[in-house]
């Protein structure tokens, strides 16, 4: 063994191994990151969202859905408590502002409702 300066222990082969490694994984998920396909698909939502029921931060997990939209979903919703549940289907949410007929066949399979 080599003296070393500083009191450093010696830097092994597992050492430079481990270092090598941690590296090019670094890379590996930077490239991943950045190099996203804008067209895949997203992936499955753990469980499906009623939205007679969900508030609007549930909701903003849908595809497609911001923080907007959210809230106009809620604020329809409430509008007319009087009839629950007011969506019984996926196309009953055309009418919220900003949600069409593209929309809703994005967040179709997405969706439950109990009634």
């Amino acid at each position: 063994m080599q003296p070393n300066a500083g009191n450093r222990p010696p830097v092994g082969p597992l050492w430079t191994i481990l270092g090598v490694l941690s590296v090019a994984m670094f890379v590996a998920l930077w490239r991943a990151s950045t190099a996203g396909d804008l067209d895949a698909p997203l992936p499955a939502l753990q469980s499906r969202i009623d939205p007679n029921t969900a508030p609007w931060w549930e909701l903003m997990a849908l595809p497609d859905i911001g923080e907007s939209t959210a809230r106009k979903i809620v604020e329809y919703r409430e509008a007319r408590a009087d009839r629950a549940p007011v969506f019984r289907t996926a196309a009953d949410l055309e009418p919220v502002p900003d949600i069409g007929p593209k929309t809703i066949a994005r967040i179709a399979s997405h969706l439950r409702f109990d009634e």
